[in-house]
């Protein structure tokens, strides 16, 4: 999950995570990747820092934005916004 600048819909952001684990059940990980100006403080989801801006750069990433990259490193789900049922379909087929 990727937080743009400014506030941020933490539990938003931890609705979404935890869909995504329930629909793996629980075989992944989700991390927050945030951007340097991105206000998540109060989350209890992993965090990390995008403080040089690679990720957002490598992933065209300018707005709160969904990611699911698989094991062996292929993007298995790319969304601009969070968009719950989108991003757990391929977990729910993938994980059946």
């Amino acid at each position: 999950l990727y937080a743009a600048e400014g506030p941020a819909d933490v539990e938003m952001f931890e609705r979404a995570a935890d869909a995504a684990v329930t629909a793996a059940h629980g075989h992944m990980n989700v991390y927050l990747i945030a951007a340097p100006g991105a206000d998540v403080a109060n989350t209890v989801l992993p965090q990390v820092r995008d403080s040089e801006g690679e990720f957002a750069r490598a992933y065209s990433a300018s707005e709160s934005s969904a990611y699911l990259v698989r094991p062996d490193g292929y993007m298995g789900f790319a969304a601009a916004g969070i968009d719950v049922d989108g991003m757990v379909a391929p977990l729910r087929g993938t994980f059946a």
